[in-house]
């Protein structure tokens, strides 16, 4: 469970990020699928970035309000192929778009 939880923090947070970039680029968004939506169209994410954002999206999502049983053979997948490591790669991407504070 704590596993599960340390990827639920790890989404939220890059959904954050994202949500924070797209409004200091002039684009607030009302959804998370719209902030990430906001900074392809601004070129800080490239078609596969927002494929990959709209996934930590569906997740989050997921575990949180559990819309749908979760696939934990996903998340058994996620964790031996270390695929949240994509995220952080994907955050330091949004990262390196934001102004220094």
């Amino acid at each position: 469970m704590r596993i599960l939880h340390a990827l639920q923090l790890q989404a939220q947070a890059l959904i954050d990020m994202a949500q924070r970039a797209a409004s200091l680029l002039g684009e607030p968004a009302q959804t998370y699928m719209e902030a990430g939506e906001a900074l392809r169209r601004h070129g800080v994410l490239d078609p596969q970035d927002l494929t990959l954002y709209r996934s930590v999206v569906g997740f989050r999502n997921v575990v949180v309000h559990g819309y749908v049983s979760l696939d934990t053979a996903k998340v058994e997948e996620v964790l031996r192929k270390r695929l949240y490591r994509r995220i952080l790669e994907l955050a330091e991407k949004i990262n390196a778009h934001l102004p220094d504070p």
